[in-house]
């Protein structure tokens, strides 16, 4: 008999993994309130002004955090102590990750900002349908807990 995953060398136990879920759904594609002023520097008198606003999704919110914790994580387990997977979920529910064709897999290293950012890039703004759920994510992350 194979001992637990904890007590296999190399192996993160899954104590050591962390997923995340980010709802993509149209509640998140909806503005959040929060403005954030554009300043611009008066070239006569040298002050900045307010040239305009920016009111920020809930989308954009939620991806600002996660790429935060993200960072702190990394920042916390600098040597790939701990490993994270982020799920979408919206119609069906996915992985973000930086290789597509190993998506089922953990990796042995943490993604870099740069991938993270990529990957929402690519899932774009929060789908308007209503057929979306939560629970697509959900689903993902019961079985990732099984590999």
């Amino acid at each position: 008999m194979a001992p637990p995953a904890e007590a296999q060398p190399g192996k993160l136990g899954a104590d050591h993994k962390v997923i995340v879920v980010l709802d993509h759904g149209p509640r998140f594609g909806r503005m959040s309130g929060e403005e954030l002023p554009v300043l611009i520097k008066d070239l006569t008198d040298g002050k900045q002004r307010q040239a305009a606003k920016i009111t920020k999704t809930i989308w954009t919110l939620a991806v600002e955090s996660t790429l935060d914790m993200h960072r702190v994580v990394g920042d916390i387990f600098p040597n790939d102590d701990r490993l994270m997977r982020f799920v979408l979920s919206d119609g069906v529910g996915r992985f973000l990750t930086a290789h597509m064709d190993n998506r089922n897999h953990w990796f042995e290293e943490l993604l870099t900002n740069k991938q993270l950012v990529s990957s929402f890039a690519t899932a774009g703004k929060p789908l308007e349908s209503e057929d979306c759920t939560i629970l697509c994510g959900a689903f993902l992350c019961f079985i990732q807990k099984r590999t």
